[in-house]
């Protein structure tokens, strides 16, 4: 059998371009838990997914238009969690699920939707519930008229609309560059603004309904967050990178390789090389920027200092690198997230 180049290479590198292609071809790429409160189910839970709004026979009425509504936002699935009681009672069931983004049309399970979503790192609409927290989008708007221009939604009938169109909006632009003309004719706006909402505008000079701003419900900016973490397309790709790398770690890292500089450069070189490159041609890192993965040297030299190696005050930076510490790999990445074009401050010079 002929040896080819694939055969005696490392995969780890290989796994980061195959997890960054798969990102690219998602097209919708969101995957959106609808959690929907069902008294008369017969058993405590009920599980549906759906990969399309055609054919669906199993539910019917508002249910069944409510996924139509969440795949309008061109998402590649909706899993559909029906519970007869809370949504504590079924925390293991969603557990288990995999998806990106969550919401539920039960007025009372907003605030456990935002805790939910701010705890597990999940991505989650919820409906006029102030959470501080990046994986949170508190959604405000008080209704809207359908296109019908004889229909109008209120409050959480806003949530399946509105979370796919936020669920589906591709990496390469934010929630305010689509038209919800085929959905609503108008929208009220509302009483009073505060940060860290999120909410619809008739805008007058386009003459369709749009999100009037693309932010999520954080408001504090903490330890190692930044201004820009408070934007949907931020925060959502921060989350990408997070989970492609951790799941790449795990698989084709972890346990694997004995660890020497020389095989953490591996890993470094995997990031910057396949996986950022890849993220940078999908527009979710800036190719304009060096975006480069190093060893956190100043965290590994206070942790041998920690252990009791008093000369690792005096090392090198490159003794530092030398010097891997127990199990650990210290990644420090340097990397410009993209934003969307939103604002815009334009001079005219007059003669």
């Amino acid at each position: 059998m002929t040896t080819t180049r694939q055969d005696v290479t490392p995969t780890i590198q290989i796994l980061f371009e195959k997890l960054a292609s798969s990102v690219i071809k998602v097209q919708p790429k969101g995957r959106v838990l609808f959690i929907h409160k069902d008294t008369s189910l017969s058993s405590a839970y009920d599980i549906k997914t759906y990969s399309s709004p055609v054919g669906i026979t199993d539910i019917s009425g508002t249910l069944k238009q409510s996924v139509i509504d969440i795949f309008k936002g061109n998402v590649r699935k909706v899993i559909l969690l029906q519970t007869k009681t809370d949504m504590d009672d079924v925390a293991s069931q969603i557990a288990v699920q995999k998806f990106d983004w969550m919401f539920s049309d039960e007025a009372g399970l907003q605030a456990t939707v935002a805790a939910y979503s701010h705890t597990n790192k999940k991505f989650s609409v919820v409906y006029n519930i102030p959470k501080d927290s990046e994986f949170v989008v508190n959604f405000v708007t008080p209704s809207a008229v359908l296109a019908d221009g004889t229909t109008t939604q209120t409050t959480v009938e806003l949530l399946p609309y509105i979370t796919g169109q936020i669920a589906g909006c591709p990496y390469t632009r934010s929630i305010m560059g689509a038209s919800m003309a085929e959905q609503y004719s108008n929208c009220t706006e509302p009483s009073s603004y505060a940060e860290g909402t999120c909410f619809l505008e008739y805008d007058e000079d386009v003459e369709y309904v749009r999100f009037a701003n693309g932010f999520n419900s954080l408001t504090t900016v903490g330890e190692n967050q930044t201004e820009d973490m408070k934007k949907i397309t931020i925060a959502e790709c921060k989350g990408r990178v997070s989970t492609d790398i951790r799941t790449a770690f795990k698989k084709s890292y972890q346990g694997k390789y004995k660890n020497k500089r020389q095989n953490q450069q591996l890993f470094f070189d995997a990031c910057k090389y396949g996986y950022f490159r890849e993220l940078e041609k999908m527009g979710v890192l800036d190719p304009n920027y060096a975006n480069n993965i190093q060893t956190d040297v100043e965290e590994q030299r206070a942790m041998w200092l920690a252990s009791g190696k008093s000369e690792a005050e005096e090392w090198t930076d490159e003794e530092v690198r030398n010097n891997t510490f127990g199990d650990y790999i210290l990644p420090l990445a340097d990397v410009k997230f993209l934003d969307a074009i939103e604002s815009m401050k334009m001079t005219v010079k007059m003669f």
